[in-house]
């Protein structure tokens, strides 16, 4: 994967939360004013908090085609690591945040963004992918092979991302099996 640089795009600054400055997720940051022009939109940059320094969605990491930055697809892919109880400590996760779904697209077309960007995610992500939507208590969890639908929960904090899942499951999936060349 290759870095990229975020250009235009401040989704990360609208669409999630940060603990540092006690910003829920779909709230826009109170330092996004577009003082610092329009790549750096943030009016405290040069001292942002630490999670803004570190955070790099996987767009930004160079994991998905460049038509799907988050701007323009409204979708923000989050990776991230768990201690849960029902996941090893060796697989990486993603949280998709689905910002705009119109730009996004639905899940049950497979032409959609949404679809592309499940489709391209890397091999190592796919064991759990967590799915949520702006201005939305849908949760999809999709986890060793089956669909899970769920609620979202009030937070213990800023960042977290709290559900509940349904029993049983609605269907299974299939990612792309990866050959070697």
């Amino acid at each position: 994967m290759s870095p990229r640089s975020c250009g235009p795009c401040y989704a990360c600054c609208v669409h999630l939360g940060i603990e540092e400055l006690q910003k829920w997720p779909d709230q826009s940051c109170k330092y996004l004013s577009g003082t610092n022009g329009p790549d750096k939109r943030c009016s405290i940059y040069a001292s942002r908090p630490v999670a803004c320094r570190h955070y790099q969605c996987l767009w930004l990491q160079g994991a998905f085609d460049p038509d799907l930055q988050p701007n323009k697809s409204g979708i923000i892919v989050s990776p991230y690591t768990t201690g849960a109880d029902d996941i090893p400590s060796n697989v990486t996760c993603c949280t998709i945040h689905v910002c705009d779904s119109q730009k996004a697209g639905r899940l049950e077309d497979p032409e959609s963004l949404l679809n592309r960007t499940i489709s391209q995610l890397p091999p190592e992500l796919i064991n759990d992918i967590r799915i949520r939507w702006t201005k939305s208590t849908k949760v999809i969890r999709l986890f060793e092979g089956f669909v899970w639908m769920g609620k979202l929960l009030k937070g213990e904090g800023y960042e977290d991302l709290k559900f509940e899942i349904h029993e049983p499951p609605v269907g299974s999936f299939l990612i792309r099996t990866l050959c070697s060349k």
